[in-house]
């Protein structure tokens, strides 16, 4: 006799094939288009150099003033806000090009 208690024993499934606990992911969809996925790629990298840097100087901003740094380096308001608009460009264009990589054109709502 096992040490598992009964009420536990009965939650288990006995006859379910293994990995059946496992939570199942839907496969991805296929890409169809190979440059337009290299491209998705390269345009996200692109937007995360930006939101880093935007993140980067929002940080040293937040620096100089709890520590009363004087730092020359900072951008101004409206050019914070054109590198962070310039950012959720580049992610929409990845994310544009990775739906033409996967030809979801014909399976939602748009079309």
């Amino acid at each position: 006799m096992s040490d598992v208690p009964g009420w536990l024993m009965r939650s288990c499934r006995q006859d379910a094939p293994p990995g059946w606990d496992k939570p199942v992911r839907p496969p991805g969809k296929p890409v169809i288009d190979e440059a337009s996925a290299r491209r998705s790629k390269l345009l996200l990298r692109i937007c995360f150099i930006f939101f880093g840097l935007f993140g980067l100087n929002v940080l040293l901003g937040k620096a100089q003033i709890v520590f009363g740094f004087d730092l020359g380096v900072l951008l101004p308001d409206v050019a914070e806000f054109l590198l962070l608009l310039v950012s959720a460009l580049f992610f929409t264009l990845a994310a544009l090009a990775r739906e033409k990589a996967v030809d979801s054109r014909g399976e939602g709502s748009g079309a």
